[in-house]
């Protein structure tokens, strides 16, 4: 089995995302929170896990969703890295998972 590595940004992205919806909701965030997680563990025997849409094709990265959020992530040796996560109606940018790492 892999390890499961969240990048610092990425925990950035995540509790930015829950604090705002916390203001709301705190369930729903809380919910939400344990949702991400959940998903995310599997990857730990489920490395492929995620799609690759075309924005990524050509490259390593691999998008879990977990509605509203994507989920970026890739493979590396016996680790998975989750290096980005955006709200779904957020516009992609390549560049927020090429300089994370």
């Amino acid at each position: 089995m892999a390890e499961v590595v969240w990048t610092v940004p990425a925990l950035n992205d995540l509790e930015r995302i829950l604090e705002y919806i916390e203001l709301d909701n705190e369930i729903a965030a809380k919910k939400l929170a344990a949702k991400v997680f959940a998903t995310t563990d599997r990857l730990a025997k489920y490395t492929k896990s995620g799609s690759k849409p075309k924005e990524l094709k050509g490259t390593s990265y691999r998008r879990l969703v977990v509605g509203p959020l994507l989920i970026y992530h890739r493979e590396e040796a016996e680790r998975v890295l989750i290096i980005h996560v955006r709200r779904g109606e957020m516009r992609f940018r390549m560049s927020d998972i090429i300089e994370r790492e």
